[in-house]
């Protein structure tokens, strides 16, 4: 392999790897995110459960 095909492959792995790495730390935040909002949710839930059980029809 000549220089310029090693340097040629070279320019092209190291977008993929940022491409790569920037793929993976956008997974991980949206895994935290998910898991910060997991019991948001559920005391939302629990709110909207307790205000339709006071809920009355005039």
């Amino acid at each position: 392999m000549a220089v310029t095909e090693h340097k040629g492959l070279v320019g092209r792995v190291k977008p993929i790897k940022v491409k790569r790495g920037n793929a993976v730390t956008t997974w991980g935040n949206a895994a935290r995110r998910q898991t910060e909002l997991k019991p948001l949710i559920g005391r939302l839930s629990d709110k909207l459960q307790a205000a339709k059980g006071s809920y009355v029809e005039l």
